[in-house]
């Protein structure tokens, strides 16, 4: 094994003809999720991403000496900026280094006490790896004017041209009122854009202002209104989005699809599509917020609650509660069942002393009969 001085081996580094081969090689690509909870424990969101890693090298030879420079890398797919690459190492085949008493040094020692090394022995070029990549939907080359680049975590960036039919967006702000997110330092934005040839795209980006954690956007790229509802679900942002887009995300209680009329009646419903129908309402009863009205209090200034009671033309039961707020950061909470007998709206309404003024009202008996 040929023997070279500290002195020595630099001066080959530094003076030596040197001839320099690149590699980049990907080892494993992992598959991740991460679940997003509910404040009930439920799953409300599943977030996939792509972890890939791998290592390149510069394998530099002179005067039958191969001097290796090695770095692992890793980058979460579809995120340019979380490409990370190690310190790297060093490795020296062909000869040793030798101090003056004849023992053996590190590599790494005497090359990073090298001043002046040329860049090549260290230069790994990564542009090959697929970190991002741009999918083109729809895209016409003589509009620029129209065509749009939008970047998500879960998949490709995408170019399209079109325009954005509707919007909506929640705040991390409590004083901003029923747009409220819930959670201080972190809202949600919602886009939806539609192609010149009548795809959709759909966007959402959840912000944050949290240390530690970062922006995360999801994209779905759909042929119809439907998948686009699927996409976007039924809360109250998202039916923020479908008012703002005049898209109607409902259901037809009769399973018949009804015009707008006189008689026709829609209804909000959290988390769910909006009920609609051609009907009337038989019965109704509601709270007061004001300590001052005596004994339709609702017990909690600021609050109250509506009870309602239809009958559609197909001869369903349709049972609507809504909790009004005035307090700064809340929002008003809808619920709804279609039922198809009295025995099932006592069920969602219950016994309470507003649901009995509201019996009263529609003409239900709620009642158990004794003997």
């Amino acid at each position: 094994m040929r023997k070279l001085s500290i002195d020595d081996f630099k001066s080959i580094m530094l003076t030596g003809v040197w001839s320099h081969d690149v590699n980049v090689e990907t080892v494993d690509t992992q598959h991740h999720e991460e679940h997003i909870y509910t404040t009930d424990g439920d799953i409300a969101e599943t977030r996939h991403s792509e972890y890939v890693h791998g290592y390149g090298n510069v394998v530099s030879t002179c005067e039958n000496i191969t001097v290796t420079y090695e770095e692992q890398w890793s980058f979460t797919k579809y995120d340019e900026d979380s490409f990370d690459a190690d310190d790297g190492c060093w490795t020296l085949d062909g000869a040793v280094v030798v101090d003056e008493d004849g023992d053996e040094v590190a590599i790494d020692w005497v090359i990073e006490d090298t001043d002046d090394l040329d860049y090549d022995f260290t230069y790994i070029d990564y542009s090959e790896l697929e970190i991002t990549e741009t999918k083109d939907i729809d895209v016409q080359v003589s509009d620029v004017d129209r065509t749009m680049t939008i970047e998500c975590d879960n998949g490709p960036t995408i170019r399209f041209t079109g325009d954005r039919i509707a919007a909506a967006a929640s705040s991390d702000n409590n004083a901003s009122g029923s747009s409220y997110s819930g959670s201080t330092g972190l809202w949600t934005e919602l886009s939806l854009y539609k192609t010149d040839k009548d795809n959709y795209i759909c966007h959402k980006v959840e912000r944050t202002r949290w240390q530690g954690s970062k922006d995360y956007s999801s994209l779905e790229i759909c042929d119809s209104l439907e998948a686009v509802i699927q996409f976007f679900g039924h809360d109250w942002l998202a039916k923020d989005l479908y008012e703002n887009g005049e898209i109607e995300a409902i259901i037809y209680v009769d399973d018949e699809e009804v015009t707008m009329g006189d008689n026709t009646i829609t209804l909000r419903v959290d988390n769910k599509p909006d009920l609609r129908f051609e009907g009337e309402c038989i019965g109704s009863a509601s709270s007061s917020d004001n300590n001052a009205s005596g004994s339709s209090y609702s017990g909690s200034t600021g609050r109250w609650t509506e009870l309602k009671l239809y009958k559609t033309k197909g001869g369903h039961y349709v049972c609507h509660q809504i909790g009004y707020t005035r307090w700064q950061g809340e929002r008003d909470l809808y619920k709804a069942k279609v039922c198809e007998t009295t025995e099932e709206v006592i069920e969602f309404f219950g016994h309470r002393w507003l649901a009995k003024e509201l019996y009263e009202n529609a003409g239900i008996e709620d009642v158990t009969q004794i003997d």
